[in-house]
This record gives C-alpha cells, structure tokens and sequence, in this order.
C-alpha cells in the first residue's frame, strides 16, 4: 500500500502491467510508473488515464526505445497528458 515508485520497465505484455497497475486500488499511491520499453499500445495508455486509482501519479514513462519503437495515437497521447500533465514521457510519431 505505501508503495511511491514502480519500475516494470523491460516487461513484456506492458499493456496486461498497465491494465493490472490501473485496476490496483492497492498501487493508488504511486507518483512514479516506468513502463518503458514494454510495449504499451493505446489500449495500455487509455487504461493507466482512465484508472480511479492513479489520483497521485506525476511521472509516467511508456517510452518504446527498441528496435521499431510504435508511437501512441493522438487520442491516447492526449488522455495521458491530461490526466497525468506533463510528467508523461511518450513516443510520438
């Protein structure tokens, strides 16, 4: 419960890690998310900005650095910036 920062960076299936982070009323603490390089789709990024439980987040890092890096949609990339303001770390295309 007292958990502030979550790494899961590197992790495959990002988008079942965004999911599961966005329905834990137990992770509603956090401040810090790095999904970096786990290959969050639009389908992740919506429900980490949808989330009840993520009143408290300010960074967020969905970044794909890898080899063929997918940029989030417009629609994506606007629901995470205005839930999560500007501690949102995306790629665009």
């Amino acid at each position: 419960r007292g958990l502030r920062v979550l790494d899961l960076s590197g992790n495959a299936e990002g988008n079942k890690w965004a999911e599961a982070v966005a329905n834990s009323r137990h992770l509603a603490g956090l401040v810090e998310l790095n999904l970096k390089d786990c290959g969050i789709t639009d389908a992740g990024a919506l429900a980490l900005a949808e989330s009840p439980h993520l009143n408290e987040l300010v960074r967020l890092d969905v970044r794909d650095q890898g080899a063929a890096p997918r940029p989030l949609g417009a629609a994506a990339r606007r629901a995470l910036v205005g839930r999560f303001g500007a501690g949102v770390a995306y790629n665009d295309g």
